[in-house]
């Protein structure tokens, strides 16, 4: 954290609106191209199965930050399973788009990255904006 933030309900709400932010961006991105890419169908099983999805990621995600508490010098470690994990949760979200757009691989990729890639870019920015980062 840098120097100047402190924490307390200010940094807690910072925190929140990062969080609702990098989620529903992303849905709200999806939903509005669902009618132009044709998978309006399958938009309420996209959203709720991805919103089920979110809480063994977040739990499996958990495990690391967990053991880094437990074990500081454990960097190398939580490092290599935090990557293991997001591969494998790239892997799942891919997995189950494709299975949701009965296998258009295509669909499933471009899917895929409107779920990842909106969340890692907001997330960070509003981090920096917010001041929780350096800039």
């Amino acid at each position: 954290m840098p120097p100047v933030t402190e924490t307390g309900i200010l940094f807690i709400a910072k925190l929140f609106v990062i969080d609702i932010v990098a989620w529903i961006f992303p849905l709200m991105l999806i939903a509005i191209l669902a009618k132009p890419l044709s998978y309006d169908g399958e938009l309420a099983a996209i959203i709720v199965s991805s919103n089920w999805l979110s809480v063994p990621i977040f739990y499996a995600m958990a495990v690391p930050a967990a053991i880094r508490l437990v074990v500081p010098e454990s960097d190398g470690l939580t490092g290599l399973l935090s990557l293991l994990f997001l591969i494998t949760v790239f892997a799942v979200i891919f997995r189950l788009m494709k299975t949701i757009t009965n296998n258009q691989v295509l669909l499933a990729s471009a899917l895929t990255l409107m779920f990842i890639l909106p969340s890692f870019m907001i997330g960070e920015r509003l981090q920096t904006y917010f001041g929780l980062m350096p800039g």
